[in-house]
């Protein structure tokens, strides 16, 4: 199990990436859920993950609007493969503008 201070410095990574690379994305952390929000052709996107199971569970995908990929809460089936060690939220993000290009 990683310490509560590598986590925090993972979030301080995770943050920094979206920053620099996405910069209309906003972090947050509310109600036991870490992770971004910003918006792709005019759809709220957010990006989220619990952050007692961050970066071992992989973080949800819900765009305001979409309705194909889902699955029963809203969230969009990325159909990757999450790997805690090298995937960021970042690729998260990318995903939902590829999502917006192909389906909204």
């Amino acid at each position: 199990m990683k310490s509560r201070r590598s986590n925090e410095d993972r979030w301080v990574a995770e943050v920094r990436i979206v920053r620099e690379n996405i910069p209309d994305f906003r972090p947050f952390i509310k109600n036991g859920y870490c992770g971004f929000v910003g918006y792709i052709n005019r759809h709220r996107v957010q990006v989220q993950a619990p952050v007692r199971d961050y970066p071992a569970v992989e973080p949800k995908l819900y765009i305001e609007g979409a309705t194909a990929h889902t699955y029963a809460d809203g969230s969009i089936c990325s159909h990757r493969v999450w790997r805690p060690e090298r995937s960021t939220f970042a690729n998260c993000i990318l995903i939902a503008m590829k999502y917006a290009e192909t389906w909204l």
